[in-house]
């Protein structure tokens, strides 16, 4: 039985769920993707991890990338910066699956609009050639905030020219015929408001979530929770920790805990054949751990 990487879950986590529409730029992209690869084989690290990140300027939405740079990073040695690395791909990838986002509108209306005619400005829109862009939901809205920053809250490059003002959401207030979800770019938060207010848009295009956000999960929570499994029981199966019927959310935060726990030494990850089931195992401390 053979050790994993980390990053094997990963892939086998995207495999199963799926991954981002080409950008557009398919073929600039594949050659600052092989010149990241050829960094890679000549063992020029840094080197890798730039040639990646000119990649993510291109295509800011490319998992491929970030696992790149997190990757290269990690063969360079640096171990914090391959943690922050891992959870930025792991965010992204969160985002990706909870919500089917594909494209945020980069180029802002500098209207205001009530609810009513915000909804109906983004479904009339016509931009970069094509006609499907609506109004986001509440919880697509919040996935590009950058708690990090404020005054905007959001990654400047990614959405230059955000100003710090007041969007709406296409989410109603439950229980309310007249109030909707809106969110101030100054600090990130939401909040509601009658549907006559008027405020600023921001359209996106992609697939529509059909269904409310389930149940919550707490990355600390879940981490503890395996953790104590793995005390427990010596070894697990990663099928077994995800249950007979996961949700995307429980299934990207399951991925982060065992990213921690790997992380500190906690487990190992091991796999006897491609494709079968992942043994989560505790690792023995070593005589410098004790």
């Amino acid at each position: 039985m053979r050790r994993l990487a980390p990053m094997f879950l990963l892939g086998l986590l995207v495999f199963t769920l799926g991954d981002e529409p080409p950008s557009g730029f398919e073929r600039f992209v594949a050659k600052q993707s092989d010149a990241a690869k050829a960094c890679g084989r000549k063992k020029d690290w840094a080197g890798a991890a730039a040639a990646w990140r000119k990649v993510l300027e291109l295509d800011p939405h490319s998992l491929t990338a970030l696992s790149g740079v997190a990757d290269a990073i990690a063969a360079g040695g640096n171990k914090d910066a391959e943690l922050q690395a891992r959870y930025e791909l792991a965010d992204a990838l969160s985002r990706v699956v909870s919500t089917g986002q594909k494209d945020q509108q980069r180029t802002l209306d500098a209207a205001s609009y009530g609810w009513d005619d915000a909804n109906l400005t983004c479904r009339c829109l016509t931009l970069a050639g094509y006609d499907d862009w609506r109004l986001p939901t509440r919880i697509e809205m919040v996935s590009i905030v950058d708690f990090t920053r404020a005054d905007p809250a959001i990654d400047p490059s990614a959405f230059s020219g955000t100003p710090s003002d007041y969007f709406w959401t296409s989410t109603a207030l439950a229980g309310s015929a007249a109030t909707a979800w809106y969110l101030f770019f100054l600090d990130g938060n939401t909040h509601s408001g009658g549907d006559d207010s008027v405020y600023r848009v921001r359209c996106v295009r992609g697939a529509e979530p059909v269904t409310a956000p389930g149940e919550r999960y707490s990355v600390e929570q879940r981490t503890l929770e395996i953790e104590a499994l793995v005390a427990a029981q010596d070894r697990v199966t990663f099928a077994t920790l995800l249950g007979d019927t996961p949700t995307v959310g429980f299934a990207v935060v399951t991925f982060i805990a065992l990213l921690d726990l790997y992380r500190r030494a906690v487990i190992d990850l091991l796999q006897d054949e491609l494709f079968t089931d992942i043994v989560i195992t505790r690792r023995e401390p070593t005589s410098a751990q004790n």
